[in-house]
């Protein structure tokens, strides 16, 4: 937690020298929010390492379809990936190109939910068959 309140701060700090570079130069200002932004993404990366680590202990188990797991990190990168690259052109004023990414996010998404949606079926199916 006291690491996240660091990195909060930094970014703030980062935030304010960027509008103060901006109003010299543009260009520079982008470089250096696009520059904090990957910083901020490798932590937040390295922060879900636990989190991945348990989705792949959930995906040995002889039960669960490693298909779905899969699926369901390709999901979680997708969403994180697309939010920040739609706050980045946003950033430097083109908001249909940043909704355009969001949009295609959401259509990857639901092509890689099928096979989870599949599952699902079955699952039900298995189980209304049984009653």
């Amino acid at each position: 937690m006291d690491q996240y309140i660091q990195i909060v701060g930094a970014v703030l700090l980062s935030a304010i020298f960027v509008i103060i570079v901006k109003s010299g130069s543009t260009g520079i200002g982008e470089l250096l929010t696009l520059a904090i932004c990957a910083m901020v993404m490798i932590i937040a990366v390295q922060r879900m390492r636990p989190i991945l680590e348990l989705i792949e202990t959930l995906g040995d188990l002889p039960s669960m379809n490693t298909g779905i797991i899969k699926s369901l990190i390709k999901v979680l990168g997708i969403s994180v990936t697309a939010e920040i690259a739609q706050l980045l052109c946003d950033d430097v004023g083109s908001k249909a190109m940043g909704k355009s990414l969001q949009y295609l996010a959401t259509a990857v998404s639901v092509c890689l939910m099928i096979p989870m949606i599949q599952a699902l079926l079955s699952l039900i199916e298995e189980v209304l068959s049984k009653i």
